[in-house]
């Protein structure tokens, strides 16, 4: 199962929050049936539809560090909130190193009923949050009425893109100085 997981929903950096412990607890504890997407840092309509290529690279190095800091595993895929990106913020998320998925990558969006059965591989599209109607909590009841024998992959299996594990990876992400978002 992956999920996208943008940083601020609706408040300061709460990944970073201390009432945010235990979620992060839980989510590397998942981290076998889980996998997590970066998805921005703060949710807003067309967050990444007007950035330019350096703008958009902070964004998302800062998630990535959110992540890294926290012991959150995540998949090198990106999704921009609402599908708005520009062509320079593709180019962006690509030179890091993201697979970047876009609005139709999926057949299923899990808030809605469940495809008929397939040998197909049905990519299903949720958050992590409780936000759209498709959050982990809210979909869990339908996702464990699945047919016995369903098989999960993961999207970076499907796609192909890299994981990150934080224990590893830390020190390979390009720091930003603050005056340009140009590599240190």
């Amino acid at each position: 199962f992956t999920t996208a997981w943008e940083i601020r929903w609706g408040e300061p950096t709460p990944i970073t929050q201390p009432k945010f412990k235990a979620f992060c607890e839980a989510v590397r504890r998942s981290a076998d049936w889980l996998e997590i997407a970066v998805h921005g840092l703060t949710h807003i309509p067309m967050e990444f539809q007007s950035l330019d290529y350096d703008d958009a690279k902070k964004r998302i190095v800062v998630a990535e560090k959110m992540f890294m800091n926290r012991g959150i595993k995540y998949a090198k895929i990106f999704k921009a909130p609402h599908w708005e990106i520009s062509k320079p913020a593709e180019r962006a998320a690509e030179d890091l190193g993201f697979k970047v998925v876009k609005d139709n990558y999926y057949q299923w969006n899990i808030k809605d009923e469940m495809p008929k059965p397939s040998d197909e591989i049905i990519i299903a599209h949720g958050h992590i949050q409780n936000v759209m109607g498709n959050g982990l909590e809210e979909v869990m009841p339908r996702l464990l009425r699945l047919p016995i024998g369903t098989k999960f992959y993961f999207l970076s299996e499907v796609l192909k893109a890299d994981k990150v594990d934080p224990k590893e990876a830390l020190d390979n992400v390009p720091e930003m100085d603050k005056k340009g978002g140009k590599n240190v």
